[in-house]
């Protein structure tokens, strides 16, 4: 076990303070002494929208929104966003059904790279297994499922222009080019991977990592590198593999990339925080970001927004790495094949080698001593670690706040957003004083973004109505 502490001085436990209404509401707006005026619109997109979900602006564009599609496993992105020459393009990787399954929520990170959670227990609708029906049964609805790492330049063009094949390309086959494709017989530089001499074109789409520990995942959150923080809502498992529901948050560290449509994840670093409790609501996204070494989450299921300091608690590592070669907090691509780790024979999604990784590398005493609460991993990681005594506050308990969704934040507000009641509302970051609420009459927001561009102005998804709106105050 080891101790991380905060960089600095924890901040004293924000007293949530009890906002009286004022006489004189008016219906659908509170008025407080500081309501500004609110002006919501909605953006025509032309049927761009499928059961919208999270949404993130892409970090050194302008004005460019991107918005996961919970309904059709795509990512829509706006560009000139609120501008009279808006773009809107709707990408699909190649093979979405697994990488950005049922997306919730999506996070920018590390240069230009992008994280999204996965409200999936690998359903892979819509595919059906021909050439090996087997899978239909071993692969499909097996619960391997968790967050995906993507580049935003590259994201949905590997494999875009290849058809399905009579069969979904297995793990690890793909549809790719020999190997000993060189540089001057036509393989592209893209491709080209220097530090092995070898040509590895895309295999299974676009993705540049995935890690597997926590079906129905309903929010994302970057921390730092290529490490990020996420709501699972699945929780511990029963006797036949499936989720009992008592969610909590996770922090998935991908290290290095495994390049563009590659399988080699043993260099991840999953921990789980057991004592911080998250309840899923069925398949509504649940908001999450960082600021100032704390982290924000909506807890939908529980009817509150919560907060926990970023970097203290305790950590027990349960099952130690299968190598010594791998460090904490790397970035850039590494490994991209378990078949070029020469000291294994086996891949490390393969039940005998996370079995033998589990007996050999693991604290077996404590494993023991968790009984139920012990979540066997589904893949050979480079850790694999349990978090415990972290501080923890609950920020937002409103009685009108009854399943929130959407978080953002200009640095200096939280602004939450109500699933079902249509109440957005704007908290002061030092205090957790109401600053103003507003009812926007909508019955499904599932995503906030606020617009980094401007000073006041949110966009808000719903998603019963595919629709993206924008709430502007002054």
């Amino acid at each position: 076990m080891h101790q991380i502490s905060m960089k600095q001085t924890r901040f004293v436990q924000v007293l949530i303070v009890s906002i009286f209404l004022v006489f004189g509401m008016a219906i659908g707006l509170q008025q407080l002494s500081a309501q500004p005026k609110m002006t919501l619109s909605r953006i025509p997109l032309e049927d761009k929208l499928y059961e919208p979900a999270g949404m993130a602006f892409r970090p050194n564009q302008s004005n460019q929104l991107w918005v996961v599609n919970h309904g059709n496993d795509s990512i829509a992105t706006l560009t000139n966003l609120g501008e009279s020459n808006l773009e809107v393009s709707v990408k699909s990787d190649a093979y979405a059904e697994h990488f950005l399954a049922k997306p919730t929520g999506i996070a920018f990170g590390y240069d230009d790279t992008f994280a999204v959670s996965n409200d999936s227990i690998n359903e892979l609708r819509g595919m059906n297994f021909i050439k090996n029906p087997e899978r239909n049964k071993n692969f499909v609805n097996n619960h391997f499922m968790g967050p995906t790492l993507f580049s935003a330049s590259t994201y949905a063009l590997a494999g875009q222009t290849k058809k399905y094949l009579e069969d979904w390309p297995q793990p690890g086959n793909g549809h790719d080019p020999d190997r000993d494709l060189t540089l001057s017989q036509g393989c592209p530089l893209t491709y080209w991977n220097s530090s092995v001499q070898q040509c590895y074109w895309p295999r299974e789409g676009s993705h540049l990592d995935m890690l597997h520990e926590s079906p129905l995942a309903m929010g994302i959150a970057h921390d730092k590198g290529n490490a990020y923080f996420l709501l699972d809502g699945c929780g511990s498992r029963d006797s036949n593999k499936q989720c009992l529901g008592n969610g909590h948050l996770m922090r998935y560290d991908f290290n290095r990339d495994h390049q563009e449509g590659n399988g080699f994840h043993g260099d991840g670093i999953v921990w789980r925080y057991p004592e911080i409790d998250f309840k899923r609501d069925k398949d509504i996204p649940s908001g999450m970001l960082v600021l100032d070494d704390w982290l924000y989450f909506s807890n939908t299921g529980m009817g509150k927004v919560e907060r926990i300091a970023t970097t203290e608690g305790n950590v027990q590592t349960i099952v130690k790495s299968w190598s010594d070669q791998y460090d904490k907090e790397q970035v850039g691509t590494g490994i991209i094949s378990w078949e070029d780790v020469k000291s294994v024979s086996m891949d490390g999604d393969e039940p005998e080698a996370i079995s033998n990784w589990v007996r050999t590398h693991g604290d077996l005493a404590k494993i023991a001593e968790l009984g139920q609460a012990w979540i066997p991993p589904m893949e050979v990681l480079a850790e694999y670690s349990y978090v415990y005594n972290v501080p923890q506050e609950t920020f937002i308990s409103e009685n009108w706040l009854d399943k929130p969704s959407g978080l953002a934040s200009d640095g200096k507000s939280l602004f939450v957003a109500d699933y079902s009641s249509g109440w957005i509302a704007a908290f002061d970051l030092k205090t957790a004083k109401l600053e103003w609420r507003y009812q926007s009459k909508l019955n499904s927001i599932s995503g906030l973004a606020f617009n980094p561009n401007k000073s006041h102005e949110l966009y808000i998804s719903d998603r019963d109505t595919n629709s993206l709106y924008q709430l502007k105050w002054n």
